[in-house]
């Protein structure tokens, strides 16, 4: 059971699940980057998101831009879901 946002930030380590993403271009941050996330939202039923602890990006706002250099991609995000301990922001790629 995840009892506080230390338990929560162990889920973030970036050798195992996490990877480090970019704001713009000074500020980076590790999330949980899904490619395939399944939930009816459109047609096909499928997002992409990006699984963040809340402190992490409370200053992230509707139309702002991440880049996630695994994938050499940029997105914005188009969504912010914010849950107890993690926030999950939808991403549609530019």
């Amino acid at each position: 059971m995840i009892e506080t946002i230390e338990d929560t930030r162990s889920f973030f380590d970036s050798g195992e699940f996490a990877e480090v993403v970019y704001l713009g271009a000074n500020i980076s941050i590790l999330g949980i980057f899904d490619s395939n996330f399944d939930e009816t939202i459109d047609i096909t039923g499928r997002r992409v998101g990006l699984r963040c602890i809340n402190s992490d990006v409370t200053g992230v706002n509707i139309g702002a831009s991440i880049t996630i250099n695994r994938i050499d991609a940029m997105y914005t995000v188009r969504a912010k879901e914010v849950g107890a301990r993690t926030t999950l922001l939808i991403l549609e790629q530019i």
